[in-house]
């Protein structure tokens, strides 16, 4: 990204290629003072070194390129837009000042970006709204001169997210020059920031601690390491330091010492500088909050930074409301209480102390299991209580594939008995393909007509059986030897009943019995969402099924990430206890309207309670039955009146 004035000096250059030209002879060129000229060459010495381009600069002689005739001629067209809209606006804005760049102005802004003061100010808003959530306070210095100030850990957060940022606008590098964990954008990201030299170091740097230590950082632990890393190198190289105690802890002499030792070590190596109090500070805070596949139970019995016995209290506070929810004892499984302490150990040091990992499979994960997803959200507040912080999607994320990989392997513990009409073979046919087609219900005994009896002294939870008409006093299910859709779709409906029935629940039967008509509009025009959410909470409110507060949740919900779902559907709600009676208000829009991940044309305002365990359970029973089908969702598109929604949803 380089300025329109850092883009005509670069052009000269291209242009002179390994012909020296004086500072004074540019701005002469150019127009420009010999001051001005020196502060856009250090613009595209930076571009250069990010694009491994070889700039010199020789005291007493100027500055040129040194290019082979090949790159020479394809970089005489180089050109950037010269119109930016406002994205492009407010990034530029936020790099500039992040920076560090000294003496800029709203008036330089405003003719390098092409626009009007009265249009930067608005942008200087945005950006400043944007600092602010980093802890960065935006300042007007004399002479109107822009910066921002803060700690230097706040700083270096906001760098990286900012980068991540960019990620849309960079092209895919390889990774054959890298470790396989670090994917090819997160590899270019990192060569735009900080050049390619400086990212292989770093990785080269991180492999050699892991060869130290014994163990292996998971993925996005080495990527996390990755990108802070690069920043620590960048920012000591610029002057920058984390100061100590900056952090609120001081690792010095303590715990830790061992790693600790071998990745400043290592550090040291590569940047050619000895760390001070605070930089170590910083690297224990990385490592605290990275995964390590290897050696894991020693790195945590030393950590100082999380009370172990409150990350089991969380663990369990999380699997008594899942295993209520869902309706499962979650705690019988093994590798999910394992997973899920080890995986609180870190989230909370993370969440805690604002150190962000990148989950790069984060919307996929929040339509495929947005049910999941969506409560997971919920028991943020659970982490937050703990660490003064909400954690992030990608955290939630995360949490979600733990929750959603165990929830599969409990259904699968749903134990069958078949009870065949003919062939013990056939009817062990027709159990494997029961196990194929219906991959959560496992096939425990195949037994002939005549052992029947047996049945009792089996602990199962079902009867499958080929025989038309036959029915015992447990579920049954009658399916043909082939197993057809049908015969699927009533094994699913069987297991969906089994965990009703055993749960006991009780409320409503249908999602109708969540709505009157009240709370359905249809044919509604596309308005901005803040508008749409508040028109449907307002009447919820009027109605009295919510509080005052209820409105601002949902809408500091969605500002935290979209809640469309796919399908054309979305489902703002809140968080915290707004709730006084679980209620849904359907909007259906005239026309689709973007809802930040995609497009949608159908609204969900859901009235929930989510410490309301038997409330939440029977109602994503109810709801995802229906929304996640598609012909339902066809169905309450076409409908010409609520009552014909009504009906749909019954």
């Amino acid at each position: 990204m380089l300025s329109d004035k850092a883009i005509r000096i670069f052009k000269i250059l291209v242009l002179n290629n390994k012909d020296p030209i004086t500072v004074k002879m540019l701005g002469v060129c150019l127009d420009m003072s010999e001051r001005s000229v020196s502060m856009y060459l250090k613009e595209v010495s930076d571009f250069c070194s990010r694009h491994h381009i070889t700039y010199v600069s020789k005291r007493g002689c100027g500055v040129y390129l040194e290019l082979s005739e090949a790159e020479a001629c394809a970089l005489k067209n180089f050109s950037e837009p010269s119109y930016y809209d406002a994205e492009y606006r407010v990034s530029y804005i936020k790099q500039t000042l992040l920076e560090g760049w000294e003496n800029y102005t709203i008036s330089l802004l405003s003719e390098e970006l092409f626009t009007s003061k009265y249009v930067i100010g608005i942008d200087l808003d945005l950006a400043e709204a944007w600092f602010n959530e980093y802890g960065l306070t935006f300042v007007r210095k004399s002479k109107r001169k822009l910066a921002i100030e803060g700690s230097e850990w706040n700083h270096r957060r906001a760098i990286i997210s900012h980068a991540r940022s960019k990620k849309g606008r960079i092209t895919e590098v390889s990774q054959s020059t890298y470790d396989k964990r670090l994917d090819g954008l997160s590899a270019a990201m990192l060569e735009d920031y900080c050049g390619l030299e400086v990212c292989r170091s770093i990785c080269e740097a991180i492999r050699q601690f892991e060869s130290e230590a014994g163990g292996r950082f998971v993925d996005y632990s080495y990527i996390m390491l990755a990108e802070y890393l690069c920043v620590l190198y960048k920012r000591i190289h610029a002057g920058k330091y984390v100061s100590d105690q900056e952090l609120g802890f001081s690792c010095h002499g303590k715990t830790f010492s061992g790693h600790l030792e071998i990745l400043a070590r290592n550090v040291e190596s590569v940047m050619d500088v000895k760390l001070m109090a605070g930089e170590l500070d910083y690297l224990y805070l990385l490592l605290a909050g990275a995964e390590f596949q290897q050696g894991e139970e020693e790195r945590k019995q030393e950590n100082l930074l999380v009370s172990r016995q409150d990350v089991r209290d969380l663990s369990g506070r999380i699997l008594v409301y899942l295993s209520d929810v869902s309706g499962l004892n979650l705690y019988e499984d093994e590798v999910l209480c394992s997973g899920l302490e080890s995986f609180l150990y870190h989230c909370m040091i993370r969440t805690k102390f604002g150190l962000e990992i990148c989950n790069p499979f984060l919307e996929e994960i929040k339509k495929s299991y947005s049910a999941i997803f969506t409560t997971c959200f919920s028991l943020g507040s659970y982490i937050q209580e703990e660490t003064g912080n909400m954690p992030s999607e990608h955290e939630i994320a995360f949490l979600t594939l733990l929750i959603g990989c165990a929830l599969i392997r409990m259904e699968k513990k749903t134990r069958a008995v078949l009870i065949g009409a003919g062939s013990l073979l056939l009817a062990e046919m027709t159990a494997k393909k029961v196990e194929q087609r219906v991959p959560w219900v496992g096939v425990i005994a195949v037994l002939p007509m005549d052992n029947v009896c047996q049945v009792e002294q089996l602990d199962c939870d079902l009867v499958i059986t080929t025989i038309p008409g036959y029915e015992l006093e447990l579920p049954t299910v009658y399916v043909t030897p082939v197993i057809s859709d049908r015969d699927v779709l009533k094994l699913q409906k069987a297991v969906n009943q089994l965990y009703t029935d055993r749960l006991g629940q009780i409320g409503p039967s249908s999602l109708a019995a969540y709505l009157k008509p009240e709370f359905i509009m249809l044919e509604v025009e596309s308005a901005p969402k803040e508008k749409l959410i508040e028109l449907g909470c307002s009447i919820l409110e009027k109605e009295m099924y919510v509080t005052k507060e209820y409105c601002m949740e949902v809408l500091h919900r969605e500002s935290i990430s979209s809640t469309e779902i796919g399908n054309g559907v979305a489902i703002p709600h809140g968080i915290e206890n707004t709730v006084n009676r679980p209620a849904i208000f359907i909007i259906r829009l005239k026309n689709k309207m973007d809802w930040g991940n995609g497009s949608v044309d159908i609204i969900f305002i859901l009235a929930l309670n989510f410490n309301d365990v038997s409330v939440t359970r029977k109602f994503f029973n109810l709801f995802y039955e229906k929304v996640i089908n598609e012909e339902t969702v066809e169905q309450i598109r076409g409908a010409g009146t609520k009552e014909e929604v009504l009906s749909i949803l019954q």
